[in-house]
């Protein structure tokens, strides 16, 4: 039996829409997928960023501690200097008691051998042979000097030679503590070498946890974002106490400052760290050798002294008038919040704390709360 066209109209539309059904379920299932995969890549990136917080909480620690062994080191090292100053002036004190305990020796040496080069008896044949009594009393002064001259040496001789002896005991011990300091110096140099090849290991898991330039790019603007509202929050909100600052400002000293440390400008300010635009140096950054001393470009107040997300060891110094100075990267920190500086003081180290390859210092400058270019205003 031959279908009707009006049977063949109606398979058409039954096809169709079986069609459009199972091709309305396909793309269901791919949405379903689509979401499923969206939902794992947020999951992951959730870990990810999880064990990137994990991992620089763990710099965090390790640059700490890396800073305490550093300072630790410094004071043996000054410990060490000290105890070889002490012995070098002992050593020559002792040399100077030798030679003359050596001069007493001989004196004595002469003294007795003019004394016993003469008979025992002579002294009772001049008193008995004498007609004169004056010459007499003179001889029996003469020997009874002689006699009190030489208990004097004697005793001299004594008194040095115990003298010399406390010297070198002193000098005995002096050494030993020496040697003590030298081996905890052995111990903290091991220590920080240790610390530095663990804080290796931590940066490259780092590196690889925030690998992506738009994890990095993120990574920047949240520090960016913290660092200006730290530097706000410095001067604290409206009726808050404030650290009261050192300092009338930077205005009078523009090209005459000092860098704080010596090196070589590897990143100027102005530049751009990435293609984000937003993302200029605020500052500068001076290549120098870990360790190198850090001082205070003028007279001010420390506002900020700690570990500081990418920054590392920050230290934030108010000169007044609403001038900052900002030090970041370091290896140690040798002030605190509140105390004062003075242009040219000890106030850090150099290092390559916050996540950095090279060792340096980062340097910036503001005036109510605009980065202005350092290489303005150091010379």
């Amino acid at each position: 039996m031959t279908p009707t066209n009006h049977q063949l109209a109606g398979a058409l539309v039954l096809l169709t829409v079986s069609l459009s059904v199972a091709a309305e379920d396909d793309k269901r299932g791919e949405l379903d997928e689509l979401r499923t995969r969206i939902r794992a890549a947020a999951t992951e990136k959730k870990r990810l960023q999880e064990d990137a917080g994990k991992v620089m909480s763990e710099l965090k620690q390790q640059e700490m501690a890396l800073a305490d062994a550093s300072e630790r080191l410094a004071q043996i090292n000054e410990a060490v200097e000290q105890k070889q100053a002490n012995l070098t002036v002992l050593v020559a004190h002792r040399q100077q008691l030798d030679a003359t305990l050596h001069a007493e020796r001989q004196l004595l040496a002469r003294a007795l051998r003019s004394h016993y080069a003469s008979d025992p008896h002579d002294t009772l044949k001049l008193v008995l042979n004498q007609e004169d009594p004056q010459q007499l009393s003179r001889l029996l002064m003469y020997h009874a000097l002689l006699t009190r001259s030489t208990l004097k040496q004697i005793a001299s001789a004594t008194a040095a030679l115990h003298h010399t002896d406390a010297i070198a005991e002193t000098t005995r011990l002096e050494t030993e503590k020496l040697q003590y300091l030298q081996a905890e110096q052995t111990k903290a140099i091991a220590s920080v070498d240790q610390l530095r090849v663990d804080r290796k290991k931590t940066l490259l898991a780092l590196k690889s946890e925030i690998a992506s330039q738009e994890e990095r790019l993120r990574a920047l603007r949240t520090d960016k974002r913290a660092l200006e509202k730290l530097l706000q929050s410095l001067h604290g909100p409206p009726g808050a106490a404030v650290i009261p600052v050192t300092g009338t400002g930077l205005g009078k000293l523009k090209g005459q400052l000092p860098w704080p440390t010596p090196g070589r400008i590897a990143r100027k300010f102005g530049e751009n760290t990435s293609k984000d635009s937003e993302l200029t140096t605020r500052g500068v950054f001076i290549e120098a050798k870990a360790g190198s001393v850090v001082r205070a470009v003028a007279d001010g107040r420390v506002a900020f002294a700690d570990w500081f997300q990418s920054f590392g060891l920050l230290l934030i110094v108010d000169h007044g008038e609403g001038y900052l100075s900002l030090y970041g990267h370091n290896q140690s920190l040798s002030k605190k919040v509140g105390e004062v500086v003075r242009g040219g003081e000890l106030i850090a180290a150099v290092g390559d704390s916050g996540g950095q390859n090279l060792s340096g210092l980062y340097f910036e400058i503001r005036y109510r709360g605009t980065a202005e270019d350092p290489a303005q205003w150091c010379r």
